[in-house]
């Protein structure tokens, strides 16, 4: 198309001002009349073009002229473009007819604009809005005025919407075309895009949304996608939605969709940072999933309404008694000569009986064949909820009822007639599987295939019975002519072969398909995202593979989290460290240990990352039994293929970053004197453990790593980051760079080259070698074709992992302080004996404890919350009481992965390891979660600490989650001075604590352990010296052995009960590995005993109950019961029941003895008893009683 070149400078001579003047007048002056300006007029008219011309510039007619003429004219262009449509074919006439009426078509001062309406005054506008101009062929003009006046795209109407928003909201596809193919600069087409109507959607959140037979097509929305700034694809609308979150709602999931949303993420990523407005507050991809939700919800409605119609119709089908011939046409009905009708079969006295007569032989006909009458009601209505069928009016009133009668619509036809019919494949998906929601990542995913997936067929009755095809797949953008009020699941709109003038295309349908694709891509996005570095104020934009912006706020791990899982109720994993602490010292595994310990973890399909540090499996064993088959399979290690493999049955498909410590360590300061010599793992098996993920970042560290390795372990991924160690072996470059290898891995755009030792050459020839290593791969790429690798040289250095700032490795405590055993902990621990040996009574059913007619209350495990530095999930004592957990930890300091929470599932300093072994010592039916805090320790040898914004943060999770139990061995102090000052985050701890009392969640809390100290010096430790909450949570002390209170646990009257606390060993054979400054003395034990009594009153009473209720006693007034064991969790409940637990218990001595209250039980539990299984429940359930008396229970019932 030719682009007007001359100038449309004003063209008209000037007249007498005081002559009147007739708007019709211009229409006898000829286009021949027009004579082109110079060269340097047009130059200077060039440089004013979009401006607005003064009245004074006008020359010819003043202001009050124009307002008269300008509707006039505008007429009169409409009609010249209607009448000479040659003006597309001459570039000469074009100009001519532009400057003629450039007066008109320019932009109007602002006084014009008030007084005439934009659509009398802005052609471009008129255009867009209602005159049906596409086929006059005057795309010329649109592209010709959005080129000069580019502020006729934005100007706006009463409902602040230009020129390109209505078209786009009208889905004028020519216009919107004509836009993008003019010589707008980018400024005024972003200016035109963000414009946006009554409800703050601008042209993005309309264009996404496109639907119906004159949708736009992809190519045309993908196009004004890379004309918008950020800003705009980041604008909300009215309910705080952006254009991302408006084309991944699931209604709009379809094939071409896909290339929609990976246009927005390529060039919003701003836009994953905006959250939809209150309540919600849904990321991009939590508002994709719920749309699946809503959908699913709305579907099964619908199928539930069209079966009660379904029900409704056969019942009136029913009442005609005389059968009637099989699909009986109009023709053979009373009153028609048909000689397959008997006289007087049926007598038919109106249109409207004809049509009933129809219906009801169709159904006889089908009943005749065994047609299955459920899975008739299974089929979806083809009639839209807008009144078309196929996107089509439905003209014929007959054909219409026949439609909207579910009684006329049928499943598929028997093998009789399947021939008569072009069946596309069907299936019901009336429900969402559930491995397709966000909160069932580690359930094995169901595999929809494409063409299952792809659609439902519905047949609509009267003859022909036909069911058209998809149109080509092939074709993503063809125009679908069907607009249904609401979208159906997985379905397809059948249209009857009549009434198809347009190809329907299946692949525009919403499916699951479809669904999965882009919710992968947005999460793929942002967790790549969580590894770009974070940008300086003004920094220009990042070198980086997803080709966003550097951030100011960085995104971590845990705002990855809240983007995928909201508060993440399901405990979705989205890395995994193991070991959990680095350590120096390689860590010997058992494997099945291993999966018995990690078997609650759930993952979600795609990992942020993986991290093995140095492991090594424990196969002493195997390999006496089966030394000839080792020989055979080489020296190589193995151990990872197992871990990958155990990844994989955990449902992880993607791993953005994979890293694994394959390097034996000989620097000066690694001790390996217990180690055996460290041994990398095999190619082979390298390629075993890789080859089922796809790995965007491989980081295994084995020295000099075969070519043909990474490219057989990473041909099928998305392979974008290397990291290759390399020993200065100049051989090793050459291979890496020949043609046969990295450079044939086309996504790979980036190369960390990590020397790992000091090599023979010079640190010149190192550096040409490396010079000429990238000139080798740049050859190959552009011998193939492909972008280029950047390589980055990282010099000899600390070979070993840095760990958190302030921590220390760990040594190994092996329990050989012996002390004279508790008798606290001797009676108590042979009562929880007992109770791990106890089974089911005689004739309890198998699953008696989880039996689903119990109460659901009587269903659920005693759940404590402990909150501490982690806890080792590897610990054979309790490693089956450690549920999962969550980090609230501030992360590493390690540029491999920055942001970072230190994992849960490994203890800082051994101390939370020790308070859940304390804690699941005295309760074994207990299950605890983990909540990791921030440790730091300052300089001077002070002890390490927990920081007042984990405390904060990991108590606010807690009392969300609802446990029973909150265990805090420790105590926060509040610090306002020049080094520090934490007062908001103590108040938020404060506020969060008077939460969880208002929940009745039993908090157990520790003494400082300061000594003797006044309560203003106490009331600067949290929550312990918290004055509001005091008479509310459970404060401990610790006792010595002899049971007097331990020294720096300050006065009795601080504390409510006193527990062991000094010494208190470990059990025969168990050890933990713990700092030198965390204490096995202190209130902290006491704690953690404290708290794991507790979570034992309650599994008693809840098993007192479950008794109770499979005897059918539960009815029975003096019964344990689940009104039992609601009381006992509340806060006096409790109280009231340790202090039963301890007989001498005063205000004078508040020491919690068990030996009266547990001895006997413990004895009669003992596996020596002579008391029979029956007796030992009996017993349970009269220790329940004794702990929540009927008092009790009805007092708790009362608040």
């Amino acid at each position: 198309m030719p682009v007007v070149g001359a100038s449309l400078g004003a063209m008209r001579e000037p007249v007498d001002a005081d002559q009147p003047r007739n708007p019709d007048d211009d229409d006898d002056e000829s286009d021949s009349d027009f004579v082109p300006e110079s060269s340097e007029d047009e130059e200077e008219g060039e440089e004013e073009e979009g401006r607005e011309l003064s009245s004074e510039e006008s020359g010819d007619e003043d202001e009050a002229e124009l307002v008269n003429n300008i509707p006039f004219k505008i007429k009169e262009i409409q009609d010249q473009l209607q009448q000479q449509n040659l003006l597309e074919q001459s570039e000469e006439r074009q100009i001519q007819f532009i400057s003629k009426y450039r007066r008109y078509l320019s932009p109007q001062t602002e006084a014009v604009q008030k007084l005439v309406p934009i659509e009398n005054r802005n052609f471009l506008y008129r255009m867009a809005s209602g005159w049906e101009w596409e086929n006059t062929r005057a795309l010329w003009l649109v592209k010709s005025l959005a080129s000069k006046f580019p502020k006729l795209l934005y100007e706006a109407d009463d409902a602040n919407r230009g020129a390109l928003l209505v078209a786009v909201i009208k889905e004028r596809r020519d216009f919107i075309k004509a836009v993008l193919e003019s010589d707008v600069e980018q400024f005024h087409f972003n200016k035109a895009l963000a414009s946006s109507g009554y409800n703050y959607e601008n042209c993005i959140h309309l264009a996404v949304i496109s639907k119906g037979p004159k949708r736009l097509s992809s190519q045309v929305i993908i196009q004004l996608i890379e004309k918008a700034s950020e800003e705009t694809l980041a604008a909300k609308d009215l309910r705080g939605l952006t254009p991302l979150h408006r084309a991944v709602d699931y209604a709009r999931c379809t094939r071409s969709q896909v290339d929609i949303v990976k246009a927005l993420i390529s060039r919003g990523d701003k836009a994953f940072d905006e959250l939809t407005g209150e309540p919600d507050l849904f990321s991009p991809y939590r508002y994709h999933f719920d749309s699946r939700r809503r959908f699913e919800k709305e579907e099964s409605q619908r199928i539930e309404k069209k079966k009660v119609t379904s029900s409704k119709s056969l019942d009136k089908a029913k009442r005609v008694t005389t059968p009637t011939p099989p699909r009986a046409p109009l023709e053979a009905l009373p009153g028609s000569a048909h000689p397959s009708r008997p006289e007087g079969d049926l007598k038919v006295s109106s249109e409207k009986d004809r049509t009933a007569a129809v219906k009801k032989a169709n159904h006889d006909l089908y009943q005749r064949n065994g047609w299955d009458k459920a899975k008739r009601d299974e089929n979806l209505d083809s009639k839209g909820r807008d009144g078309k069928v196929g996107g089509e009016n439905l003209k014929d009133t007959t054909k219409a009822k026949l439609a909207d009668d579910s009684s006329s619509r049928f499943p598929e036809p028997s093998p009789g007639f399947i021939q008569k019919l072009t069946r596309a494949p069907t299936t019901d998906f009336g429900r969402i599987p559930p491995s397709h929601l966000p909160y069932q990542a580690n359930e094995a995913r169901q595999q929809v295939s494409s063409d299952v997936a792809r659609h439902m067929v519905t047949l609509v009755a009267g003859p022909p019975l036909v069911s058209v095809g998809s149109a080509d797949r092939g074709a993503p953008d063809a125009d679908v002519s069907v607009k249904p009020k609401r979208p159906k699941i997985a379905t397809t709109h059948s249209r009857t072969a009549r009434s198809s003038k347009t190809s329907w295309n299946s692949a525009e349908t919403p499916s699951l398909e479809f669904a999965d694709a882009i919710a992968k891509e947005l999460k793929l996005h942002y967790l790549r995202t969580t590894f770009e570095p974070r940008a300086e104020a003004g920094s220009a934009k990042a070198d980086n593979p997803t080709g966003t912006n550097k951030r100011q706020t960085p995104r971590t791990h845990n705002c990855a989290i809240a983007f995928l899982f909201g508060e993440n109720k399901e405990d979705n994993n989205i890395c995994f460290d193991f070991p959990p602490t680095p350590s120096k010292r390689v860590e010997r595994i058992n494997f099945t240990d291993f999966e018995a310990s990690y078997r609650g973890l759930v993952f979600d399909e795609v990992l942020r990352y993986v991290d093995f540090r140095r492991v090594m499996l424990d196969t002493a064993v195997v390999r006496q039994r089966h030394s000839e088959a080792a020989a055979d399979s080489g020296a190589g290690r193995k151990d990872m293929v197992k871990f990958f493999d155990w990844l994989h049955e955990k449902n992880v498909r993607n791993i953005i970053k994979v890293i694994v410590e394959d390097r034996a360590f000989e620097d000066k300061g690694t001790s390996q004197a217990n180690d055996e010599k460290w041994t990398p793992h095999s190619d082979e098996a390298i390629e075993q453990a890789l080859k089922r993920f796809d790995v965007e970042i491989l980081d295994w560290r084995k020295v000099d790593l075969d070519p043909k390795t990474i490219w057989d372990a990473g041909r099928d991924s998305n392979l974008r980051e290397l990291h290759l160690w390399w020993s200065g072996n100049n051989a090793i470059l050459r291979s890496w760079s020949e043609p046969d290898g990295l450079v044939k891995l086309g996504n790979l755009n980036k190369i960390e080259l990590h020397q790992a030792q000091n090599g023979l050459e010079s640190a010149s020839r190192t550096k040409t070698n490396i010079e000429e290593f990238k000139t080798r791969l740049q050859n190959g790429r552009d011998a193939l074709g492909l972008g280029s690798i950047c390589v980055e040289y990282h010099k000899p250095g600390n070979l070993l992992k840095s760990r958190p700032k302030g921590h220390t490795q760990t040594k190994e405590f092996d329990g050989r302080r012996q002390i004279d055993t508790h008798r606290w902990l001797t009676i108590m621990d042979t009562f929880a004996d007992g109770i791990s040996r106890l089974g089911p009574p005689p004739g309890f059913p198998s699953d008696y404890l989880k039996h689903e007619s119990l109460p659901e209350e009587l269903r659920r495990d005693v759940k404590v919350a402990l909150l501490d530095d982690g806890a080792n999930f590897m610990h054979r004592a309790i490693a089956g009481q450690l549920q999962n957990g969550r980090s609230f930890d501030s992360g590493y300091e390690n540029p491999d992965l920055s942001g970072a929470p230190g994992p849960f599932h490994g203890s800082t300093t051994g101390h939370g390891t020790y308070m859940a072994y304390m804690i699941g010592r005295v309760c074994p039916p207990v299950k605890i979660f983990v909540c990791k805090m921030n440790v730091i320790r300052q300089e001077g040898g002070e002890k390490a600490r927990f920081t007042a914004r984990s405390a904060a943060d990991a108590v606010e999770f807690a009392v969300n989650r609802k446990f029973d139990i909150i265990s805090m061995s420790w105590t926060v102090q509040r610090i306002e001075d020049d080094r520090e000052n934490n007062t908001a985050d103590i108040n938020r701890l404060e506020a969060a604590l008077e939460r969880a009392v208002k929940a009745k969640i039993l908090i157990f809390c520790s003494a400082p352990d300061i000594g003797v100290a006044s309560n203003q010096v106490l009331g600067l430790y949290y929550p312990f010296g918290l004055p509001t909450i005091s008479e509310s949570i459970f404060k401990i002390g610790a006792a010595k052995a002899d049971g007097s209170m331990y020294g720096l646990a300050g006065n009795q009257s601080s504390v409510d009960f006193i527990l062991p606390g000094h010494n208190v060993e470990l059990r025969e054979g168990d050890k933990i590995q713990e700092e030198d400054d965390i204490p096995k003395t202190g209130s902290s034990i006491a704690t953690a005993l404290a708290a794991g009594l507790a979570a034992l009153i309650i599994s008693c009473v809840r098993l007192g109950a479950i008794y109770n209720w499979h005897r059918k006693r539960s009815a029975d007034s003096n019964a344990v019961s689940v009104d039992s064991l609601r009381a006992v969790k509340q806060f006096a409940a409790m109280k009231e029941a340790l202090v039963r637990v301890s007989a001498g218990y005063t205000e004078k001595d508040r020491r919690l003895e068990v030996e009266g209250f547990f001895r006997d039980p413990s004895k009669l539990l003992d596996m020596d008893s002579v008391y029979s299984t029956e007796q030992k429940w009996e017993k349970i359930t009269q220790l329940a009683r004794d702990l929540v008396s009927s008092s009790t229970q009805a007092r708790a019932a009362q608040f």
